[in-house]
């Protein structure tokens, strides 16, 4: 059982989260999730077509496309990496071949299961679907650990085909993250799917608590920044000392010993008053941009600010075109100090859009003073080797 303590924050924040939460996004995710299983339900998976299943063939009707791009935003994050489309879902659309294939010429574990090309990989492929989308049902996690599918895509799926009674993440140092902060359990001996049912029983103990939302929405509450984002998504987390589990460490350079201080979330007070200057220094960049927009090269009828969109947790804040029609992505980070330094917070993910945008990303670092300023900075003159680990503080 939850401590007291920690269970009276989380439902503190979840009142705040509840009263912004976005219905129509959730409206659109639900109606989404009931689309994608009329168009593929259990009994229609055997008799699936190449073109049905395959991404890559611009078909954006497909099953991969569907689980790789529709469904994302309301199942979380399912992206594998650097991972090949063959990895990923064993057979696709080969531009190059003009025709599907598995890429037997590439190192994959469906070819290696069924040789013989793309028709034995794909009758593969389909009996392994069913058999996941069956022990999804059935909680039979042995049986779903043996599917090809790679985990973050399996899990995926078997969310979707049984979204009652799973919760929607499946990164393990996520899952990591959520059991230390809320001291679900202090093994460090638990696989995937145990660390899983441990966050869905976690997920039904507040659901009984008060918090009556769905997995899906409990997941989002968790990955948003009035809930857990900064922790969940963080990259080092400091365990507990003196409990029977590993210490993952960080050493500062040049010291013998780390000196570490625990990943912590914001208060609530501290939540709302970084929302309420966050905001304002938002207000400030929209009223820039439209008064200045043509002489900083920008088209003025392109300027698109995700709060105002309902999107606010995407990894930057304004996206806007030069008159060619290229975007330029604007994150702003809002200060009330006079310190001359840029000195700011960036989310896990608000960091990867940074290093993968460098050419055409903006910061935007508004002080809120008596007289406000924005000082504007390139993307590709930001040092990166001066953002480190939030979870971690030395010096």
């Amino acid at each position: 059982m939850v401590r007291d303590e920690l269970f009276n924050e989380l439902k503190e924040r979840f009142v705040i989260y509840d009263h912004n939460r976005n219905k129509d996004s959730e409206i659109k995710c639900l109606n989404d999730h009931a689309a994608f299983l009329r168009k593929f339900p259990l009994e229609k998976i055997s008799s699936m077509t190449l073109e049905e299943y395959c991404a890559g063939n611009q078909n954006h009707d497909s099953f991969c496309y569907w689980i790789e791009n529709i469904l994302r935003d309301g199942f979380g994050n399912n992206k594998t990496g650097p991972m090949g489309m063959y990895q990923r879902f064993g057979v696709g659309y080969s531009r190059a071949l003009g025709d599907y294939s598995s890429g037997e010429c590439r190192n994959s574990r469906w070819n290696a299961r069924y040789p013989g090309g793309v028709t034995a990989v794909f009758e593969g492929v389909k009996k392994e679907l069913v058999s996941l989308i069956k022990a999804s049902r059935a909680h039979d996690w042995r049986t779903i650990e043996q599917i090809s599918y790679p985990p973050l895509i399996k899990y995926f799926i078997a969310e979707v085909y049984d979204a009652d009674n799973q919760i929607p993440i499946y990164k393990e140092e996520h899952l990591d993250n959520i059991i230390t902060q809320f001291e679900l359990s202090y093994s460090d001996k638990l696989n995937r799917p145990e660390k899983r049912d441990l966050v869905f029983n976690f997920y039904k103990e507040c659901y009984s608590r008060g918090i009556k939302a769905s997995p899906m929405i409990f997941m989002w509450f968790l990955y948003n920044p009035v809930g857990y984002r900064g922790i969940i998504e963080t990259k080092y987390v400091t365990r507990w000392p003196n409990k029977d589990i590993s210490v993952d460490t960080f050493k500062p350079r040049g010291t013998s010993s780390p000196r570490i201080r625990a990943a912590k979330a914001p208060t609530v007070e501290e939540y709302l008053r970084n929302e309420f200057v966050g905001k304002k220094g938002e207000e400030f960049v929209n009223k820039y941009l439209k008064s200045y927009a043509e002489s900083l090269g920008f088209d003025p009828t392109s300027i698109e600010w995700e709060r105002e969109k309902g999107r606010e947790t995407s990894p930057f804040d304004f996206s806007v075109k030069n008159p060619s029609g290229e975007t330029f992505y604007i994150e702003v980070k809002t200060t009330t100090s006079g310190d001359s330094n840029l000195n700011f917070f960036l989310s896990a993910s608000e960091k990867r859009f940074l290093e993968s945008n460098l050419s055409n990303y903006f910061l935007y670092y508004v002080r809120l003073l008596d007289d406000p300023s924005v000082e504007i900075t390139k993307g590709s003159d930001l040092d990166l080797a001066k953002l480190s680990p939030v979870s971690y503080h030395y010096g």
